[in-house]
């Protein structure tokens, strides 16, 4: 790691050996720093032949730049800044975002839920998507566990995002960054 923050790219060279099946950085770190050679990070696991994985607070996608397009294979994260309550240990859900390619999708072992357009103007709608993997249509080798849980916390994560729109989280996102680069200041 570097003095400022961020990863160490010599390091990084050095270590990207064909063992290496991906690269994961947490963009902003749970540091409060920004990575500024993520777009550097990601063309060296590709040369690799690695994946390349960042993980996001979504909160912060209002004011930085959207992991995929400085070339991340999968963005991840967790919804819990997402108006998601505390409880005890539960009320805990993410995400996982990953190019429209069978060779992902058909390895989440999750419910997904696909958006697609409808024939009444803007209007979309919300399934599931890919059931031939769930326990509904394989039984016992399915490879999902979450069942109606994850609905729940999706339909609040979408309230929430809805609510917001991208004007909100462009609103919430400085004081974010604010906090971000704080917490860098003092580490």
């Amino acid at each position: 790691m570097r003095k400022q923050g961020g990863m160490d790219l010599e390091d990084l060279e050095k270590k990207l050996t064909a063992d290496v099946s991906a690269v994961l950085i947490e963009n902003p770190s749970y540091l409060g720093f920004v990575e500024t050679n993520s777009k550097a990070i990601g063309e060296m696991a590709k040369n690799a032949g690695a994946e390349f994985i960042v993980s996001v607070d979504p909160i912060s996608l209002g004011v930085i730049e959207a992991p995929g397009q400085y070339g991340a294979t999968m963005a991840i994260g967790d919804f819990q800044s997402l108006g998601m309550h505390m409880a005890a240990g539960g009320c805990c859900g993410g995400f996982i975002a990953t190019p429209d390619e069978m060779k992902y999708m058909m390895e989440f072992k999750d419910i997904m839920n696909g958006v697609v357009e409808t024939t009444v103007g803007r209007e979309v709608g919300w399934v599931p998507v890919l059931v031939e993997r769930l326990h509904y249509a394989v039984r016992e080798k399915g490879k999902e566990f979450n069942r109606d849980r994850y609905y729940l916390w999706s339909i609040g994560v979408g309230v929430y995002l809805t609510l917001m729109g991208p004007q909100g989280m462009a609103e919430v996102g400085p004081d974010y960054y604010a906090k971000c680069s704080v917490c860098c200041q003092e580490n």
